[in-house]
């Protein structure tokens, strides 16, 4: 009776050893059966028995958990990949801000010049009027800028 309550603890705790992560137990598990037929698990050989070694693998395989030069390597190519992340969203932030202010001094043009009968312009240093169609003209390349860059 005893034997086989020893061997199902026995039993359950291979199976438990089995299951468990690699690092939780030792790299070695003895077996031995003692004088009075009882059979024993250990990590610790003892002494003056003729115990049996055994192979136990728990947890990742050592060659797929990879060295550590290899996750810093990982680590690394992370970290730059969020850096540029960061430098891609800042860059585009600077064109959008930029365009905004593009997009305010168009809709200012446009403003003075639907709201002014004369339009001034300096050409070769020299100040003129312009005529209502360069007025209409400038009126429409103003618009069209809107339209295609500063559609809200």
């Amino acid at each position: 009776m005893k034997t086989t309550t020893f061997s199902a603890i026995g039993m359950a705790f291979l199976i438990a050893l089995a299951l468990s992560p690699a690092q939780a137990f030792a790299d070695k598990v003895f077996k031995w059966t003692d004088d009075a037929g009882n059979i024993h698990y250990s990590d610790i050989q003892p002494n003056n028995v003729d115990a049996e070694n055994l192979k136990i693998s728990g947890g990742k395989p050592s060659s797929s958990r990879g060295s550590v030069q290899e996750k810093a390597q990982n680590l690394s190519e992370k970290k730059n990949a969020e850096l540029e992340q960061k430098a891609a969203d800042l860059q585009a932030g600077t064109e959008k801000r930029e365009n905004d202010a593009q997009c305010v001094a168009i809709r200012e043009n446009l403003k003075k010049i639907r709201d002014s009968s004369r339009v001034k312009v300096s050409e070769n240093g020299e100040l003129r009027y312009l005529n209502p169609e360069e007025i209409a003209e400038r009126k429409q390349n103003y618009q069209d800028m809107l339209d295609e860059h500063c559609a809200k």
